[in-house]
């Protein structure tokens, strides 16, 4: 809270501060595609991991297979 009373009564000064962005720098990702969700099972655990979060809550991980 007191974090926040800090930055909020410096906000004023913060935003004289700001400049902005050079959109000729500007990268632009493609559109994720649900195909890009499919989990690969032969990857890391900690590639999996991050791989299920990065695609949370949409278009969600997913894989075919049995149970």
């Amino acid at each position: 809270a007191d974090r926040l009373a800090d930055v909020a009564a410096r906000l004023p000064d913060i935003l004289d501060d700001a400049a902005p962005q050079d959109d000729s720098a500007a990268t632009y990702a493609h559109k994720i595609s649900s195909t890009e969700a499919v989990i690969d099972w032969s990857r890391p655990a900690d590639q999996l991991a991050r791989h299920i979060r990065a695609f949370a809550p949409a278009p969600a991980a997913w894989f075919t297979g049995h149970r």
